[in-house]
């Protein structure tokens, strides 16, 4: 039970190994936190549109959020993102799975 619970470790890496493991949480933790102390001026503009429409093209529309961004141009935006939220579906979630299946299968 104690060396299962040390994971195979003994008791003075342990801290250690988790100290340098969690190192890069903890780095991106504290930016995180600490960016609020940038002043606004310097700061750079949080451009989120590629972000939304990278979401609703890949996923698909199904809770009609680019409706209710964008109510002019509802019904070409709501076909697009089936569109291409089912060639993802079978690009990369049938065909490629498949591809790889063959590739392996043929050495």
């Amino acid at each position: 039970m104690y060396n299962a619970g040390l994971n195979q470790r003994n008791p003075i890496t342990l801290p250690f190994n988790f100290l340098l493991n969690f190192s890069p949480v903890f780095i991106w933790l504290s930016i995180f936190k600490h960016a609020g102390l940038i002043p606004t001026g310097i700061r750079p503009n949080i451009h989120s549109k590629f972000a939304f429409f990278a979401d609703q093209f890949l996923f698909g529309d199904y809770w009609h959020e680019l409706a209710v961004q964008f109510p002019n141009n509802t019904s070409k935006l709501f076909f697009w993102s089936f569109v291409s939220s089912t060639a993802f579906l079978l690009a990369f979630l049938v065909c490629l799975p498949l591809a790889i299946l063959v590739l392996h299968l043929l050495r």
